[in-house]
């Protein structure tokens, strides 16, 4: 394993695999057949991004911008629309 880089760099790498996380959750959750698990799923994607969220503020209180702010607004767009079945919080 190589050498961690600054804070910065950690937490936009964390960022990054929130990111991740939450597209697979949401194809997930779209392409479930049982409505039950896709609300698992979506629930699931939302708190990944509550985790993105909370990375890049602590990314902000190191004064740093994440250069991943604003992405996946599209599920939180679903959430306003009544698509998901938790809050969001973006």
């Amino acid at each position: 394993m190589g050498a961690v880089g600054s804070i910065a760099e950690v937490l936009e790498q964390a960022i990054s695999r929130e990111i991740q996380a939450a597209e697979y959750y949401k194809e997930v959750a779209e392409t479930a057949g049982n409505p039950a698990l896709q609300v698992i799923f979506e629930q699931l994607a939302e708190e990944e991004l509550e985790h993105k969220a909370r990375l890049e503020l602590e990314m902000m209180k190191q004064g740093v911008v994440a250069k991943t702010v604003g992405r996946l607004i599209e599920v939180g767009e679903a959430e306003s629309q009544g698509k998901t079945g938790g809050q969001m919080t973006q």
